[in-house]
């Protein structure tokens, strides 16, 4: 998997595939938050008849369902166009808890992965914050409107949902209870 500074949907996707693959017989539950809430749900999309067969059910919290839309939003298209000139961009790594540059082949990469299109059939739970300022909420209830098979909450946090940790898991818990 390459590093932070060149990342892509296709490679995290990828990565997805293999540790499902490693995982022991019998049902998995995915968990996607933000970049990894487009991962999980393209991985789902994409193997939903082989490795991905496994995966019973899928929790996204925040997901960036249009990657594109969410940094023209929040970036600009001027800025949109220097990291292309420049092909680098300092996005903050919450590992490192540092800004770290990222290369312009992350925003080409996601521009192939259309959500609105994706094909999920698994039961699907998405919790997304109302005062979320990096992905707004309405990606995630557009996503959700016409699939039977998703539960979306909207509650009172922002992206990271750091004050809604203990609801959140029962929040997951219900859904498990309900999902198998």
């Amino acid at each position: 998997m390459p590093d932070f500074a060149h990342l892509t949907v296709t490679a995290l996707i990828e990565r997805v595939r293999q540790e499902v693959a490693e995982c022991p017989p019998g049902p998995i539950r995915l968990i996607g938050s933000s970049l990894g809430g487009l991962v999980a749900t393209h991985f789902c999309a994409r193997y939903r008849h082989s490795a991905a067969a496994a995966v019973a059910d899928l929790v996204l919290l925040a997901p960036a369902l249009d990657f594109g839309a969410n940094r023209r939003l929040k970036m600009g298209a001027e800025a949109i166009e220097r990291w292309r000139r420049s092909g680098w961009h300092p996005f903050y790594n919450y590992r490192d808890q540092t800004e770290r540059p990222v290369h312009y082949g992350l925003l080409e990469d996601a521009a192939q992965y259309d959500s609105a299109t994706a094909a999920l059939d698994l039961p699907l739970l998405i919790v997304h914050g109302l005062r979320d300022a990096s992905i707004s909420h309405t990606q995630s209830v557009q996503f959700a409107a016409g699939r039977p098979n998703v539960q979306l909450e909207l509650v009172d946090a922002d992206h990271g949902m750091l004050g809604y940790v203990e609801p959140l898991w029962e929040r997951m818990q219900q859904f498990w209870a309900r999902a198998i």
